[in-house]
């Protein structure tokens, strides 16, 4: 048997049950001792939570071993998952490859027999039932909560504060009193957002949205995924007139934004630039035109410029020659060094092949040890290769008229023209190009 070792822990579960990453695969690796089992590898998800199967890398790494073990052991079920349904998937997954799974430290969870099978579906089907009837009486309470007007779980709005479990306005509520006040009379977003930046603290785009558009200002608490609301929640900040009068505004605003004329097609750069501060770029639009700057431009980022696409495009153009025959001279001497140090590997491992051989003929070395060393460095030898780089094909780009042909491509083809010679574009006092 050949097992693939799953080990997984939150912090705070480590922090506070002991749950560490090193006691569960000595737990398992002991298990494989005892039972005779060779172990393929140990799979390791540190600090992350159970919730979903996408974000645990450890975890879909052995899913894409699946075809070179026939076990997969981990310490408990919950290491495995906390949800019924990415359990019972995985299970499935693991059952298509022929592969079984045993949880070590719980003698009821073993899939290889059927009556292994059926304890999992139902200890995980019952545990899902407990879930929904918490999770219903939790609900039961935050409803009483609400229809008496008390706080219920989650964040505190901006401009509240919580005394006797209820929301009271505190001293930043003069904060949303001005910004509402502020929108209502210069009526852009954009200008807002600096003002407010200046005046009190950097603010980001879509968290002045949410707090114009939120209802609590005015009193009424909108329940959770719902169109319903409790009036006279809480005190409010502003008055339901100025209230309304921004959601107007708001609402005048995006559909003169959705009349504008959109640009054909995709933005060609996006995911391609890089701010010297490190984080990328974004894209808006105006007119027929697209436009690209820094996701912290309004979070203190040095950078304030826009990039119009057009710009960024003739950049490319005008300069792609002179950087294809910068990267030709670097393949070139990348290719040279690697070839050097091939031959030189050669000839350590031809060497090391004569000595093996005069040590057995002068009876120095046994047959056995002389047979497997032997293999070995063979084996070596035969697994060099010489150095691989695109250097005829950089040619070809260079000869070609590649760039006159680009002329006539859509936009989608001119993104991908890009994206597929092009790594990133960092954006400082001036634009570098980054091959792959």
């Amino acid at each position: 048997m050949i097992a693939g070792l799953y080990i997984r822990v939150s912090t705070d579960e480590q922090v506070k049950y002991g749950l560490s990453l090193d006691a569960q695969e000595l737990a398992l690796k002991t298990y494989c001792k005892e039972h005779k089992i060779k172990v393929y590898k140990v799979y390791k998800d540190e600090g992350v939570s159970a919730g979903t199967i996408t974000k645990r890398k450890a975890l879909l790494n052995l899913l894409d071993d699946l075809d070179k073990i026939n076990l997969v052991l981990f310490t408990k079920l919950d290491r495995l998952s906390r949800n019924i349904k990415d359990a019972i998937e995985l299970n499935d997954r693991f059952k298509t490859h022929n592969v079984n799974m045993i949880a070590v430290q719980d003698q009821y969870i073993d899939t290889s027999s059927a009556n292994g099978e059926f304890i999992f579906n139902l200890r995980y089907a019952l545990a899902q039932q407990e879930r929904k009837q918490v999770a219903e009486r939790i609900n039961s309470v935050n409803e009483y909560k609400r229809q008496n007007k008390l706080v219920c779980s989650g964040a505190v709005p901006f401009g509240y504060k919580i005394e006797d479990k209820k929301l009271v306005p505190s001293d930043n509520a003069k904060k949303i009193i001005d910004l509402f006040n502020y929108y209502a009379t210069i009526q852009n977003l954009n200008k807002t957002i600096i003002w407010y930046s200046n005046k009190y603290e950097s603010i980001h785009y879509t968290t002045v949205k949410r707090y114009l558009r939120n209802p609590v200002y005015i009193g009424r608490y909108k329940l959770y995924k719902k169109e319903e609301y409790i009036d006279d929640y809480c005190e409010p900040i502003i008055s339901k007139e100025l209230y309304y009068k921004v959601q107007n505004l708001l609402d005048n605003n995006l559909r003169e934004f959705t009349k504008k004329s959109k640009p054909i097609g995709n933005p060609i750069f996006n995911t391609l630039l890089i701010c010297k501060c490190g984080n990328k770029f974004t894209h808006k639009h105006k007119g027929h035109t697209y436009y690209y700057h820094c996701r912290k431009r309004y979070l203190g980022c040095h950078k304030s410029l826009f990039l119009e696409e057009n710009f960024i495009e003739k950049y490319l153009i005008d300069n792609l020659p002179l950087e294809l025959e910068k990267l030709k001279i670097r393949s070139k001497n990348y290719l040279k060094k690697g070839v050097l140090n091939i031959e030189i590997q050669k000839k350590r491992l031809n060497d090391k092949i004569s000595r093996l051989q005069k040590a057995y003929i002068d009876g120095n070395l046994d047959y056995e040890v002389y047979k497997s060393e032997l293999i070995k460095t063979k084996d070596e030898l035969s697994k060099l290769e010489e150095p691989k780089h695109n250097i005829e094909e950089l040619d070809e780009l260079l000869k070609s008229n590649a760039l006159e042909i680009y002329k006539t491509f859509s936009k989608e083809e001119k993104r991908m023209f890009w994206k597929g010679i092009i790594k990133e574009i960092e954006v400082s006092d001036e634009l570098t190009i980054k091959f792959y």
